[in-house]
């Protein structure tokens, strides 16, 4: 039975998903949160504005990264899909679940758009 409550902000999220310009790669939050993220002494929350802060972030990708952009934003999305279908940690609130998931269909081509 998870012991507290982690409502995870776009600087964990950017770091998690090793935006450029955006982390430190050798923060070692990646590996310190998916240990986190599979202890289940935590309930991961992820609010709404995280999602949407985090997506502008990885909009910003410059294009000189290759098609990194579109992979990050890709794999963020199938992330936030899976808490909403209760697939991972994470959990959304509900009243957020059908607004995001319906914005989060057009998400990689405007990511891919700048």
């Amino acid at each position: 039975m998870p012991i507290g409550l982690l409502l995870i902000d776009s600087s964990i999220m950017l770091e998690y998903l090793q935006v450029p310009g955006k982390c430190n790669k050798n923060s070692g939050i990646p590996k310190q949160f998916d240990k986190l993220m599979s202890s289940g002494e935590y309930t991961l929350y992820l609010p709404i504005a995280t999602v949407f802060e985090t997506g502008r972030h990885i909009s910003q990708i410059k294009k000189e990264d290759g098609n990194k952009r579109r992979k990050i934003a890709e794999y963020f999305i199938k992330r936030v899909k899976m808490a909403i279908e209760g697939r991972t940690p994470f959990k959304t609130l509900d009243w957020e679940a059908t607004e995001m998931s319906e914005w989060l269909d057009s998400y990689p081509d405007f990511a891919q758009a700048g």
